[in-house]
């Protein structure tokens, strides 16, 4: 995820109150406040929302080079064990 700096949109969003206490529990055990939380909450659902409908555009072409290419200097098949047929 980038990170935001002071680059940010702000937008208004609906959840229910059952929701929102919940968050706001969570939150307090981890230390944060309940709309950065929310924050948070928002890009990853949109990820993985993004990775089901999309997979092809979750991941970026440089990012995948970039696997591939550790992939590689691991010694690693796809299935992320070692590879022992040479």
């Amino acid at each position: 995820m980038e990170n935001l700096g002071t680059k940010t949109i702000k937008i208004g969003a609906r959840i229910t109150p059952g929701l929102w206490e919940e968050m706001g529990k969570l939150a307090y055990e981890v230390g944060m406040t309940k709309t950065s939380l929310a924050s948070i909450c928002l890009a990853v659902g949109y990820k993985a929302f993004l990775r089901m409908l999309k997979p092809e555009e979750a991941i970026s072409p440089k990012k995948w080079v970039e696997i591939m290419e550790e992939v590689r200097k691991q010694d690693l098949n796809l299935e992320g064990t070692k590879n022992v047929e040479k």
